[in-house]
């Protein structure tokens, strides 16, 4: 009878450690969500007192900040240019905060962010990346579906097929080493200043149904723009005289059009489109 009962005993003392271990294993996993939430809730709060040294703690040591791959150190200037810039800043978090855990070494944490600055209010999905480093917490990837939606349409357009008129036309343009120049780190000045990313717009065309411009021209004409939440800036202008086969950058100052170089081999494939 006392080996029955000591064999009762045993096979109980296993049964409650078993249980206990899944119960500790449960909370480790609970643990991270609520130190994710806690996390994300710091970071809003840096925001909007402005604690740079708190937000600097909070990001690895490379983050993409809305598309663009910096150093902590360049996301904290970023942020501080855009405290400077807009005094009326304020970031608050509405309703739930959803963590999804990716791995056992990153969560990704969702969540409706309403943006104030400048006057206007803009409610957008924001998101973060958490990734495990060095057993620390750490945000590697700050972005929203707004931002990058906008980037997702700058780089359909960049990898169009040379199918069309305008497809080469724009291509002319894209490969300008003016062009090139001026877009030259021109969306992590824009992501600075609290934009989202540069696009262009085509103004006129001498087939503008087909080409989606707003007016027709004799000329293929370009504005490129820098987009914010609450405007679009047009920054410079550009245009490809089809006659001339040439392309020309306008200067505003002179009120006259400057012939620019581009890649004259796309030529060859205009003459034979565009007949």
């Amino acid at each position: 009878m006392n080996k029955l009962i000591r064999l009762l005993l045993m096979l109980s003392i296993i049964f409650l450690t078993s249980c206990g271990n899944n119960k500790s294993s449960d909370v480790d996993v609970s643990n991270d969500t609520t130190t994710i939430k806690e996390l994300t809730v710091k970071w809003n709060d840096c925001l909007n007192k402005q604690d740079l040294q708190t937000l600097t703690a909070l990001y690895a040591e490379q983050v993409s900040l809305y598309g663009t791959s910096i150093s902590k150190e360049q996301a904290v200037s970023n942020k501080e240019g855009l405290f400077n810039k807009y005094s009326d800043f304020n970031q608050s978090i509405t309703g739930d905060i959803t963590v999804i855990k990716v791995t056992d070494q990153q969560y990704k944490v969702r969540f409706t962010k309403r943006s104030i600055f400048n006057g206007k209010t803009l409610d957008v999905q924001g998101y973060l990346l958490f990734d495990k480093v060095s057993d620390t917490w750490k945000i590697t990837n700050e972005s929203d579906d707004l931002t990058d939606k906008n980037i997702t349409k700058v780089h359909i357009k960049e990898k169009r097929e040379l199918k069309t008129c305008i497809d080469i036309v724009m291509e002319i343009l894209r490969t300008s080493p003016v062009f090139l120049k001026r877009t030259k780190g021109l969306t992590e000045a824009i992501v600075k200043n609290g934009g989202t990313s540069y696009g262009i717009i085509i103004e006129g065309s001498p087939n503008p149904k087909n080409d989606d411009s707003f007016k027709y021209s004799q000329t293929y004409d370009f504005n490129l723009y820098e987009d914010y939440p609450d405007r679009i800036v047009t920054i410079d202008r550009f245009s490809f005289n089809p006659k001339e086969r040439q392309l020309y950058e306008y200067d505003i100052v002179e009120d006259k059009l400057n012939p620019i170089d581009f890649e004259r081999n796309l030529l060859l494939k205009f003459n034979e489109i565009c007949k």
